[in-house]
């Protein structure tokens, strides 16, 4: 849709899955998307009208909240792949191929905490994200039992993508649910 609210268009007419958690490539040009079309959540990617849907992974996991780097040669997303059937998501990074073979996906954190929300930075060198990598200390667990919260994150981290070097940002009672990021103020 426009800037104004007018003009919406339908994106996937036609999907038998849940399609959700765009992201716009650097360019603008293409979307990377979440879909439950194939019975479990997997990455897509299509031209910004909808065309030429490609689907990126798949497997029993439940791959989500895709985001594109600035340059778009990255997509970055959580997914419970090294265990389709816990609700622990960790982050990672899947590489765009030019020559449309398989795309090569690493995993970047390693600490079976539950993890969300990315964003990259600016530069495309880190990702900053919320994650329970240093426990609960917020209020969610203490209202479960009065309001059901389905997720729970805990604070703000970034790593750094190269080598993994992460800093917590945050440390409070609040919960961090969707840290994102943009480039100075000039």
């Amino acid at each position: 849709m426009r800037a104004d609210g007018s003009g919406a268009q339908n994106l996937t007419p036609g999907s038998r899955g849940s399609d959700g958690q765009p992201s716009f490539s650097g360019d603008g040009k293409r979307i990377a998307f979440r879909s439950g079309r194939s019975g479990s959540f997997d990455l897509y990617v299509m031209n910004a009208d909808g065309t030429n849907v490609r689907r990126l992974t798949a497997d029993a996991a439940n791959d989500i909240f895709p985001v594109f780097s600035p340059p778009g040669n990255q997509i970055a997303f959580v997914s419970n792949r090294r265990d389709p059937s816990s609700n622990v998501y960790e982050i990672y990074l899947l590489e765009l191929t030019t020559d449309g073979t398989s795309p090569r996906i690493r995993r970047l954190t390693h600490n079976d905490a539950q993890e969300g929300h990315l964003a990259f930075s600016p530069d495309g060198q880190w990702l900053i994200y919320s994650s329970e990598q240093a426990g609960i200390s917020d209020e969610e667990p203490l209202i479960q039992s009065v309001v059901f919260g389905s997720q729970m994150y805990g604070e703000m981290y970034v790593t750094r993508i190269r080598d993994g070097f992460t800093v917590r940002l945050t440390h409070n009672k609040w919960e961090e649910g969707v840290p994102s990021w943009a480039p100075p103020l000039r």
